[in-house]
């Protein structure tokens, strides 16, 4: 299915605003991780929750926008639904136009990069946060029970146990 340029101009055209929401809302995860990991590090949760919330909502509409998108490729290039079909495989079709599918394909690449690493970050200053948080759990637990000792009837000290188990990891 080989066009002439024009054609082809036309056709890139058709993809150019499925490839420009995509980025735009890879660029909008990034810029809520960010805020989440200020967050995290601020420790704010009301913060956090809403800008998990965003992110959550930002997640399903890129996953809608790549379905769109490929949908959009499977129609055009009437490849059955379900059958794998990458951005790269469009220089196939439009060799002329490669530079243009590469510089497409190489900023979504960086850009969902740059998310995972995001994404590794936040994870681990959730771990650490949890962590500190049990810490600090079992430091209170500890003197809390230290100062409600009680003694049993053979007058042998006995721990009041007041909830050691909370924030712990199962």
């Amino acid at each position: 299915m080989m066009h002439n340029n024009l054609q082809n101009e036309k056709i890139i055209e058709t993809f150019k605003p499925f490839v420009g929401k995509i980025n735009q809302t890879l660029d909008a995860l990034l810029d809520v991780m960010n805020a989440q990991k200020e967050a995290l590090l601020a420790s704010n949760v009301e913060q956090i929750e809403a800008l998990t919330e965003q992110h959550s909502q930002l997640s399903q509409d890129l996953r809608e926008q790549e379905t769109r998108f490929v949908t959009a490729l499977h129609s055009h290039f009437e490849i059955e639904a379900g059958s794998d079909i990458k951005l790269s495989n469009l220089k196939t079709y439009f060799p002329d136009l490669a530079e243009l599918i590469d510089s497409w394909r190489e900023t979504l690449i960086e850009k969902t990069i740059l998310l995972q690493q995001k994404h590794y970050q936040i994870v681990q200053l959730f771990e650490f946060a949890m962590l500190r948080n049990g810490n600090m759990m079992k430091t209170i637990y500890s003197l809390h029970n230290e100062k409600n000792m009680q003694y049993s009837a053979t007058g042998k000290r006995e721990h009041v146990v007041s909830g050691v188990a909370i924030n712990q990891r199962v």
